[in-house]
């Protein structure tokens, strides 16, 4: 396969138009980044080629020959593998399983383990996978899990290799991995798909990037003639305007203390851990993966308890306090995994709105949810945090990672609460929507609201945060006013070079 073209793909969702007329085209040893804002088309053109949609109008051609792909089996015999956003994998069942898995080869009507592993051979040494094979995947880490799923397309020989949003949930170690395995790939003569919003990504990876936005074809160029400007200009129609900081809003009461707090997980202790954060003020929380991050959110949340130390919200003790208990007094929460943390995916839109709400009025109207008053809140919703679906009923799982955040920050954000604490909460948006939730932690931050921030992106800690806690190993090891820091000091505080307070 030296070239393959989607012509004029058009595709409705009752009256969404997802796709209107867009053009492809993919050419062997190549990178084709495809970007756009969430929910411009870019997951849905690759579900077609996939053959997990189905497109109203247009044509596929192959070498200039028209093909058809009414499904996935079809897409992989013809050398087409997705690599999608939400791995489909099964966690109780051993690496080497999940690979072959459809397509084993066999010896007396049994797996024959050897063959497989002498056919993933190469593969492996690609992809630089060093795992054991009957290790069950669920114990795996996610970028490990991700390589499982790029060898499995491997396995079944695919020239055409899709990647859905593939650094949505990667740390940033783990994202120079991935680009080393993508320019390998290349080396090798696959065809690259990257979907992406990430526009350095894009600039950093690509040959060639296509722009989508709201559904229609804005440009494709070679990624040597693109900026950083241009391509944000073509993604959401204008230039991006500096993030506007006004004065200080921090004030003198306190909204969360946490004192000499520790706890244990099964994977890491936290240590005497102690700070504040005061109403209107954004703390950040930068360090290493698994440094503590995780047990302080569950510390906080109610799910893990502490064998010392107590946590305080707005004068209230929340130690003995149950999660429900806890957002009541005015704690909300946007989780790092969306998918399992976040949002029930077979619930719809409107339902994940109110799920935190059920019992409170406008939703509640004496025994029973006023389901008038749903669709009214969720379309508000929808249009206030620009979610895009058909419908306030569409189910979530039918929704590109985005735009399931985006749901998630509406719900958690419908009333200022007292305490925010977020993890990774631009983790997967576009610039544009990553944008309007910096706004709105910033407006949270003037309206009162203390912001507890735990995010892998410094450049995000700086501009955002009042102060910057550093965490290692599980112990606070610096707390900084953010006028005062650099990426150098918090770098060395979290590879263990300095530690200071200030």
């Amino acid at each position: 396969m030296h070239s393959l073209s989607m012509l004029g793909i058009t595709k409705r969702f009752g009256t969404l138009v997802a796709l209107d007329r867009v053009d492809l085209h993919l050419r062997a040893g190549e990178v084709n980044a495809l970007i756009g804002e969430n929910g411009a088309g870019k997951t849905t053109l690759m579900r077609i080629l996939y053959g997990l949609e189905r497109a109203d109008s247009g044509i596929i051609e192959c070498d200039g020959k028209k093909i058809d792909i009414p499904n996935p089996q079809t897409a992989v015999r013809l050398g087409i593998g997705m690599v999608q956003q939400r791995l489909r994998q099964f966690p109780n069942m051993s690496l080497l399983e999940n690979i072959v898995l459809g397509a084993e080869p066999s010896r007396w009507g049994l797996l024959d383990a050897n063959l497989a592993r002498s056919r993933l051979a190469n593969y492996c040494h690609l992809l630089k996978l060093e795992a054991d094979w009957s290790t069950p995947l669920g114990e795996l880490p996610l970028s490990t899990r991700q390589k499982v799923e790029i060898l499995r397309l491997l396995y079944r020989e695919a020239q055409v290799l899709i990647f859905d949003e593939p650094t949505s949930v990667l740390t940033p170690q783990e994202t120079e991995e991935l680009f080393g395995i993508i320019s390998r790939l290349k080396t090798e003569g696959k065809t690259i798909v990257y979907i992406s919003h990430k526009i350095w990504e894009v600039l950093r990876i690509s040959d060639w990037v296509t722009v989508l936005r709201k559904g229609t074809l804005q440009c494709t160029l070679p990624t040597r003639e693109a900026t950083a400007e241009s391509l944000t200009r073509a993604m959401i129609g204008e230039d991006l305007q500096p993030l506007r900081q006004e004065g200080s809003s921090i004030r003198s009461k306190v909204a969360l203390e946490v004192r000499n707090l520790s706890v244990r997980s099964a994977w890491r202790e936290l240590k005497s851990v102690t700070f504040i954060v005061s109403q209107g003020e954004i703390v950040g929380v930068a360090g290493i993966e698994d440094s503590g991050q995780q047990e302080l959110v569950q510390a906080i949340l109610g799910l893990l308890t502490p064998s010392q130390g107590e946590i305080v919200l707005d004068n209230i003790l929340l130690n003995p306090l149950s999660v429900s208990q806890r957002r009541a007094c005015g704690l909300a929460f946007i989780p790092e995994d969306r998918d399992r943390e976040g949002a029930c995916l077979d619930f719809s839109i409107a339902e994940n709105l109110i799920a935190t709400r059920l019992h409170n009025p406008p939703v509640k109207r004496g025994l029973f949810i006023d389901w008038g008053a749903v669709r009214r809140l969720a379309k508000d919703q929808m249009r206030r945090y620009s979610i895009r679906a058909p419908s306030v009923w569409t189910s979530v799982s039918q929704m590109s990672g985005g735009n399931v955040q985006k749901v998630i920050i509406a719900r958690e954000l419908y009333r200022t609460p007292k305490l925010l604490l977020a993890v990774h909460p631009t983790r997967g948006l576009d610039v544009g929507a990553t944008r309007s939730v910096h706004e709105q932690l910033l407006a949270l931050a003037r309206d009162g609201c203390g912001v507890l921030l735990i995010s892998s992106e410094l450049e995000e800690l700086f501009a955002l945060c009042n102060r910057i806690l550093v965490m290692r190993e599980g112990h606070l090891v610096g707390d900084l006013k953010a006028t005062h820091a650099t990426p150098k000091i918090i770098g060395s505080l979290m590879l263990g070079l300095e530690a200071t307070n200030g």
